[in-house]
């Protein structure tokens, strides 16, 4: 029965969703809440309705669940980047531990031992990147913020409670300075003005701070001078430009100039000692990166030679060289494999090998040529792996993988697909990497059956 739009209704909320909204059925028509919680008796509006689905906007909670509680953050739920605040901290690992085994059953329709969630201890505070636009508020005055949720419509802040604490100081400075300099906003309708987004990327583990101004190629006369000032801010060793002329949604440019200082920020994770630049891929909460690669390195095992496949700055394929006589980086990302190279150039790993190109085709090309690991680990954006991948590596009677992924819904069917090929999975490994919102990382350990 599907509900007409603008009508008001009492629904029971029976699950959360993959993206954290409360989930209604009238007969057997499913309507997503934002907002509201498992058990919870709601009063709603339908403000949208599709052919399969409807969403609705929360009006009133007749019976709150136990696990609601307040959320620390003012901006909260007008911010985008924050999605289940409202549930305890307790309440959001076990709905992710649920969306975990609930998308094996479901998608993979798989029986597979899923072991308790890793959470945080801290689910405060963890993030090491902040990545903030600019805009003018009404008053004219700068603002730096986030998305409101579904917009471009900037919501202005002073701090963010899931940031480095750091990184307030440096967000304050900036707006001060841009307000002092006169410097003009982008404006993604007339793809005129100077500033963008302001990056600050904080090592945990060191201390250390990297300042970036994400601009268009518009003139930046006094950048020296504005860095200058910048780095009288505690821990800041280097600010950077990022340059951005580009009229599209992509945050990041190809270019970045050296404004003052160094262009790298130093992190120390399980021993390893990494350079992360302004536009390197890195796990945005160091503290979970170690719980997750910890994970990785229980289920990878003993092994002689190894391929990382999706590789990145080479996080993941330096901690197995210290176990192994040799490992095989492969990334698509060319200022990745730069940065692999120097990582392992600074930790005195040689043996790490890190090669270019799709892992489709590079992977495939190297186990036709001989190669012949006992480990590969496959760590996929979200979207997953190529059916290319997982064929070649069951062709190849690779003995055992590691598969880290950040959704899922796509780990559930590349679990299935490897299934097919005469791969168990042993088991499923979910880590909260990122409190307060809905995504979930799993580690998966599988071996191939004789």
């Amino acid at each position: 029965m599907k509900p007409p739009k603008g009508q008001i209704l009492e629904l029971e909320i029976t699950d959360l969703s993959h993206d954290g909204k409360g989930v209604a059925h009238l007969d057997d028509f499913a309507i997503f809440i934002p907002g509201a919680l498992e058990g919870e008796k709601v009063q709603v509006q339908i403000s949208q309705v599709k052919k399969h689905y409807a969403s609705g906007s929360l009006v009133e909670i007749i019976r709150a669940s136990k696990a609601r509680v307040k959320p620390t953050c003012r901006i909260y739920p007008r911010c985008g980047g924050c999605q289940i605040q409202h549930l305890g901290y307790s309440g959001q690992l076990a709905a992710k531990e649920k969306q975990v085994r609930a998308a094996l059953g479901r998608i993979g329709k798989l029986q597979v031992p899923v072991l308790p969630i890793v959470g945080q201890k801290e689910p405060w505070h963890y993030r090491n990147k902040a990545l903030l636009p600019f805009a003018y508020g009404s008053d004219s005055k700068v603002m730096l913020g986030c998305f409101q949720r579904g917009t471009h419509t900037v919501v202005d802040l002073d701090h963010c409670p899931i940031e480095h604490r750091s990184q307030k100081e440096a967000l304050v400075k900036v707006k001060e300075l841009v307000e002092e300099y006169g410097l003009s906003i982008y404006n993604e309708k007339t793809g005129k003005g100077l500033l963008r987004h302001l990056l600050i990327r904080t090592g945990f583990n060191t201390g250390e701070s990297l300042v970036g101004l994400v601009t268009t190629g518009e003139p930046f006369p006094q950048e020296r001078e504005f860095a200058q000032r910048l780095s009288a801010l505690e821990g800041v060793v280097g600010v950077v430009r990022n340059i951005n002329s580009k009229r599209t949604n992509v945050i990041l440019g190809h270019e970045t100039q050296l404004l003052w200082g160094r262009p790298v920020v130093y992190e120390e994770v399980l021993g390893l000692r990494f350079a992360i630049s302004a536009t390197s891929f890195f796990q945005v909460n160091t503290f979970g990166m170690e719980l997750l690669y910890k994970k990785v390195l229980e289920a990878a095992g003993e092994f002689s030679l190894a391929v990382d496949a999706y590789s990145g700055i080479g996080s993941i394929a330096l901690l197995l060289a210290q176990r192994c006589r040799q490992v095989y980086g492969i990334e698509i990302i060319p200022s990745a494999i730069v940065d692999a190279k120097a990582n392992a150039k600074l930790n005195k790993l040689d043996h790490a090998i890190f090669l270019e190109g799709k892992v489709e085709e590079v992977l495939p090309q190297l186990l036709e040529r001989g190669l012949a690991p006992d480990l590969v680990v496959l760590d996929p954006p979200r979207k997953g792996c190529e059916e290319a991948v997982l064929t070649s590596i069951a062709k190849s009677q690779i003995p055992k993988l590691v598969y880290v992924s950040c959704s899922p819904s796509t780990l559930a069917r590349d679990l299935a697909l490897l299934a097919q090929m005469g791969y168990e999975t042993k088991w499923v490994q979910p880590v909260d990497m990122f409190p307060q919102t809905y995504h979930t990382e799993c580690v998966a350990k599988l071996v191939k059956m004789l």
